[in-house]
């Protein structure tokens, strides 16, 4: 019956806007000479062929201008239309397996394609993706897929992926799509949130759609929305607390560095604020994995209307690109990117937070999760500690330890370079991880489209649109520390005091937590904008307390209990 079909369609036929056409004469031959299982093989892939080409010239639609690719949209029961009597196969996604795995031609032409468009058909089987290695855009809508190959996280190129109206049943395959920026998951058959936290991690994803399926509870009212941008902004703020801490064991270790770069005479930030080197002993505590993100931030903003002191004085720190340098501007709060434009991935460490913004946000937070805060905050006392004078801070805060407390708190100075180093893990590395800087940072050299060389200079920050990065894209370090070394330098709790640490060089100090007063607090760890020397654990920087700057964010810590401390550990 189905070569009585195929008969009168194949012969004498070229493949007019096709590909490639199989010749009728070698399905002949091969059905009528060969033996049972070579005519059923050479049938099979003919008829493969024959489908897919049919579908092909009847659905296709025009693939957006720069993109090469395929788009075929059927509408319900168009593509059952089309299929031969008696043909077995039902499911395009295994003709189109079949073709690409046995037929050359068209295997190199997908190879090339970056868009792909399969709507309604009745695709199961989606195993000849693995033909189609450089995809950016890709739409299965309206099929019938239930779950994704294990090689589908290798889609390094992958940015949009639309997989509505099908019958997935979770979140496989997708945490590994480090480039996705949409992910639309509508109407299928996802129940439950496991693994669901990687895919809101996925650092450049910025629309994400879940409406239509049944996650039950109180995430309902999360993925119903139209808006795929409100949705993920909503699901991240749910699900992504408490942050993920990591358990630093305490011991001594070497504070400081006397050895590499020297800084100028005249230059600022002296290599000198690294000396003496000095042992430091430290207790047992834990420290965020990542920087703080503007997601998490905001949901802190929404929760307690807190307005921050860039809010309160209308300014903050931009490096201007008109004007090729750092000045006030207007309205650029922790919402911006580091040129002051509105931030739309909520993935980046929040910016131009000051450090009592910093300080504010971890009382919020222990609040949230039933902690005693860390901190005593009084904004109407002027803290006699503060030195600077009304134009370099103007709210001088009074903000005190409370030591006993177990709630989230900054690091002081010695715990971030101990944790920068890696603990009792520490591999001597002079960054955060790596001797090599672009393994474990994002920093004025790699921070922009291009790698920069040469010596540091704004113009080509700015020509090469330098700017922050997603937490947690670079490699950790041997705690499993992201970004202690670039994209955001960080606030410490301790006041700046550059002859602090000669008191100590002859002697170790416990749990150092800097001078009675300063001018400045510190900030450590490099940022998207500045040197490489910069961002080596030993190097130290300082900041005014009151100002919010492009480069500058913050990580969490907590103290904690032995008991507590003991049960967050793994002990294999």
């Amino acid at each position: 019956q189905l070569v009585a079909f195929l008969q009168p369609l194949c012969r004498g036929k070229r493949a007019e806007g096709h590909f490639v056409f199989s010749e009728y004469e070698t399905f002949r031959k091969a059905c009528g000479q060969e033996t049972s299982d070579a005519a059923g093989f050479f049938c099979g892939q003919f008829l493969a062929e024959w489908v897919c080409e049919q579908a092909f010239a009847r659905f296709r639609r025009p693939v957006p201008s720069g993109m090469d690719g395929l788009h075929l949209e059927a509408g319900e029961g168009a593509y059952e239309s089309l299929l031969p009597p008696a043909y077995p196969q039902k499911d395009f996604g295994f003709a189109l397996g079949h073709l690409l795995e046995h037929n050359p031609e068209y295997a190199r032409r997908f190879r090339n394609f970056d868009y792909l468009v399969l709507h309604g058909f009745q695709i199961r089987d989606v195993s000849f993706l693995q033909f189609c290695p450089r995809l950016e855009t890709l739409r299965l809508s309206s099929n019938r897929i239930e779950r994704l190959p294990g090689f589908f996280s290798r889609f390094e190129n992958l940015r949009f992926l639309n997989l509505a109206d099908n019958r997935l049943t979770g979140f496989s395959g997708l945490a590994g799509l480090r480039e996705l920026r949409g992910l639309n998951l509508q109407n299928n058959r996802i129940q439950g949130t496991t693994l669901l936290n990687p895919v809101l991690k996925l650092p450049e994803l910025l629309e994400f759609s879940l409406a239509g399926n049944p996650l039950g509870g109180e995430l309902e009212p999360l993925i119903n929305t139209t808006e795929p941008t409100e949705s993920l902004r909503r699901l991240r703020e749910r699900l992504l607390h408490p942050p993920e801490m990591a358990a630093v064991q305490g011991g001594s270790f070497r504070m400081g560095n006397l050895d590499g770069w020297e800084s100028p005479e005249n230059w600022e930030y002296k290599s000198d604020w690294e000396k003496p080197v000095h042992e430091v002993r430290l207790r047992d505590f834990h420290i965020g994995k990542y920087p703080v993100t503007l997601s998490e931030y905001r949901k802190f903003i929404h929760a307690t209307q807190y307005v921050t002191t860039a809010e309160r004085v209308g300014w903050s720190l931009v490096l201007n690109g008109e004007k090729q340098d750092w000045e006030i501007t207007e309205g650029v709060n922790w919402r911006h990117d580091a040129f002051g434009k509105k931030q739309p991935n909520g993935r980046h460490p929040v910016l131009y937070i000051s450090w009592y913004d910093a300080v504010s946000y971890c009382n919020w937070l222990s609040r949230e999760q039933g902690l005693e805060p860390y901190y005593g905050v009084d904004e109407a006392e002027e803290n006699p500690g503060n030195l600077n004078d009304e134009e370099r801070d103007s709210f001088k805060w009074t903000v005190k330890e409370r030591p006993g407390s177990n709630g989230y708190r900054l690091p002081t100075e010695a715990e971030w370079e101990y944790a920068a180093r890696g603990g009792q893990k520490s591999k001597g590395y002079a960054y955060a991880g790596s001797d090599d800087l672009d393994e474990v940072a994002w920093y004025w050299a790699n921070s922009g489209y291009l790698r920069l060389s040469g010596g540091w200079n704004k113009e080509s920050l700015i020509a090469n649109d330098c700017q922050t990065h997603p937490v947690g894209q670079k490699k950790p370090n041997e705690l499993g520390l992201h970004d202690m070394s670039g994209n955001v330098l960080e606030w410490c709790w301790d006041w700046f005091d550059e002859g602090y640490y000669q008191q100590f060089e002859n002697q170790p100090v416990d749990n150092p937590a800097g001078p009675e007063s300063g001018h400045y607090r510190h900030v450590r760890g490099g940022s998207w904008s500045i040197n490489g020397e910069f961002c080596r654990v030993a190097y130290h920087l300082r900041y005014f307390p009151g100002i919010g700057s492009d480069s500058i964010g913050f990580r969490l810590a907590r103290t904690v209990s032995l008991l507590f401390f003991l049960a967050s550990r793994s002990f294999l």
